[in-house]
């Protein structure tokens, strides 16, 4: 549960990009997060929520070196922003036109970037964030590639593989222990990660739902799918047979998440989020 401690005010309108936003794990034990981070066209606004001695910031996404920027320098298109753990240290990481970011926990000074491009490809973006055994970091991008990426100093990254893993773009990216969950707008894989390779466990659908996967969430063993349908599907790591399927929404679910160990909480275009308890779903299906 959050606690109010002061009134927070923001100083820019929120952009309406669908997912937008990101939380940074706090390390209060009373406090979930303390970091918002939201992002517009071409740039992220950073706001402490609980410290009133940390500054906002304005972090803008250019093309070069974020500390040499000139005037002409492009900005890119964001796509994603998340704060991830890798090798015990937090990082900020944002995803746009420009490629890979990474920055340090606080988002104040840029330590890795990487175009993500294929060659003569000038139109790339890229989506898709996730972290694997601890240090690894996967990113997804239109072509339906995966670049892999893996921490090998104080602040350096190197890229170890690229997975040719969708033939659509990526859109949604998830991970798991040493396991990837990977979807685009069409279908849905389940990949094991060893040392540099990646290989396809199984498929994952569902016969007779034949919609687009929206949100998705790998966490506990279980897998969570959203669809534009409004419905959404629990999968298990170690069942394959296993798959609980509910309608939850009347529209298109935009984002979902584990608000506790068997609650699930989803978020549709029907203006309603929803809370369900999943063992009381498994009882139900049985």
């Amino acid at each position: 549960m959050y606690v109010s401690k002061s009134s927070l005010s923001l100083a820019t309108s929120a952009s309406p990009i669908p997912g937008n936003l990101a939380l940074r794990e706090s390390q209060d034990d009373d406090v979930l997060s303390d970091t918002l981070a939201v992002f517009h066209d071409s740039y992220v606004n950073v706001i402490p929520i609980t410290s009133t001695t940390r500054r906002s910031k304005y972090v803008p996404i250019f093309k070069g070196d974020q500390q040499k920027q000139q005037q002409h320098d492009e900005k890119g298109t964001i796509k994603q922003v998340r704060w991830v753990e890798l090798a015990g240290k937090y990082y900020f990481v944002a995803l746009s036109t420009n490629g890979l970011h990474i920055y340090d926990d606080e988002a104040s000074n840029l330590v890795y970037r990487h175009a993500c491009r294929e060659t003569g490809d000038e139109n790339s973006y890229n989506i898709g964030i996730c972290t694997l055994k601890g240090d690894v970091l996967c990113v997804g991008t239109h072509l339906g590639t995966v670049w892999i990426f893996k921490v090998v100093g104080d602040d350096d990254f190197k890229v170890v593989n690229r997975v040719y893993a969708h033939d659509e773009a990526v859109t949604l990216l998830e991970g798991y222990g040493n396991f990837m969950a990977s979807s685009s707008e069409f279908i849905t894989y389940l990949w094991s990660f060893n040392d540099r390779a990646f290989d396809i466990i199984r498929k994952i659908d569902v016969h007779g739902l034949h919609s687009t996967p929206s949100a998705l969430r790998f966490k506990f063993g279980l897998i969570v799918l959203g669809y534009a349908s409004g419905e959404f599907c629990i999968f298990d790591l170690n069942d394959e047979s296993f798959c609980l399927r509910t309608v939850a929404h009347k529209l298109k679910i935009t984002a979902l998440d584990f608000a506790a160990t068997f609650k699930i909480v989803t978020v549709s275009n029907d203006c309603y989020i929803k809370l369900f308890k999943y063992e009381q779903l498994a009882q139900n299906v049985r």
